[in-house]
């Protein structure tokens, strides 16, 4: 490959030199401009991605990384020639290999894993799954492309809310049941408040007694209010 003979045309060639019979070499040229301009814009995509994207080989180790990736797993260039297993929280490792292994690889995956860094740290990763093949190639796959996003502020956020709803639905439910509690408690009270108002009609025991149910009544709302 070499570039164009026209100074600054910016034209990029295939160069294939062979022996002539009669002496010296035939040389052709084939124009590959457009193609390389073309895998460049890709590259470009590829390396300012703010998704992780990460190739694999079909054992499960690494041979590209994104710069993207290699901030969210915290390894460096070291991240290639990682095996991806060696990248999963140990308890979920062994059903990670096995959801990826194999045949599986043929096929298009998603699921999330939480991966650890050197540090310790973890984060949740959602990660979505192609197979590599070149173009035209019928072959089972030579490795699987991954594109991988940190989700575990979301996660986060979404546990948060659910618990707040949790919290929210147990606070209506005891309400309701003191709401429930109060509603007999305001009879009794009214009850032995009528009886307190007409000392003349009740026996003075009766009367005392009529006094006790109404505070403790009282004092048995105020504490479910």
């Amino acid at each position: 490959r070499a570039p164009g003979a026209v100074p600054g045309a910016g034209r990029v060639f295939d160069v294939l030199v062979s022996p002539h019979p009669a002496g010296g070499c035939v040389a052709t040229f084939d124009d590959v401009t457009a193609q390389v301009a073309l895998a460049e814009r890709h590259r470009l995509v590829v390396e300012t991605s703010r998704d992780a994207l990460v190739i694999t080989d079909r054992d499960g180790t690494a041979v590209y990384a994104n710069p993207a990736a290699v901030a969210l797993f915290g390894r460096g260039a070291a991240l290639v020639g990682t095996r991806v297993s060696a990248l999963v929280h140990p308890a979920e490792a062994a059903a990670l290999v096995a959801r990826v292994a194999g045949a599986r690889l043929d096929a298009p995956l998603e699921y999330e894993f939480t991966a650890v860094r050197p540090d310790g740290t973890e984060r949740v990763v959602a990660v979505s799954t192609a197979p590599l093949r070149e173009l035209g190639d019928a072959a089972p796959a030579s490795g699987v492309v991954a594109s991988i996003r940190d989700v575990t502020d979301e996660r986060r956020a979404a546990a948060e809310l659910a618990q707040r709803e949790k919290l929210a639905t147990m606070g209506q439910l005891i309400g309701g049941v003191a709401h429930e509690l109060n509603n007999p408690l305001a009879g009794v009270l009214a009850t032995s408040e009528l009886l307190l108002a007409e000392p003349l009609v009740a026996a003075p025991n009766d009367t005392g007694a009529a006094a006790g149910v109404a505070v403790g009544a009282d004092e048995r709302r105020e504490l479910r209010e």
